[in-house]
């Protein structure tokens, strides 16, 4: 019985260890997470998430962004993004991968490192707020 509880104790503090670590040093990865799933809504054609993830200053062209894609079948192929730069609640994300459009019988690929994310930190949420 007394070696149960030490091992109970035991597991449930390397959990806690594992949980905070977890948060530890994150914002890289967040930032990055933030544009993967913007480009997934983006394909996914779900305009609330698009507006969701990005800032008060970007939810317009994200309008515009969604309405571009409207006729197209959009795809991502290996979308890969990380954090190149941060500055206290600002990061640059850049991406490898493509965006592949069908528009009809012509596909077109757009290069993912065409592009880097301007990110803000809003209150530990990660949010697009344009390219640099």
């Amino acid at each position: 019985m007394k070696y149960r509880l030490q091992f109970l104790v035991l597991l449930a503090t390397l959990m806690l260890v594992w949980l905070a670590g977890c948060g530890a040093g994150g914002s890289d990865v967040s930032a990055a997470v933030a544009v993967e799933d913007y480009l997934q809504s983006q394909v996914n054609k779900d305009l609330n998430r698009m507006i969701s993830l990005s800032c008060a200053d970007w939810e317009e062209a994200a309008r515009l962004e969604y309405n571009a894609l409207a006729a197209l079948t959009v795809s991502l192929d290996n979308p890969d993004c990380r954090v190149t730069q941060q500055d206290g609640e600002t990061a640059l994300v850049s991406c490898n991968g493509n965006m592949v459009f069908n528009y009809g019988t012509e596909v077109l690929e757009k290069a993912l490192a065409d592009l880097v994310y301007r990110v803000v930190n809003d209150g530990g949420v990660w949010l697009v707020c344009g390219y640099q």
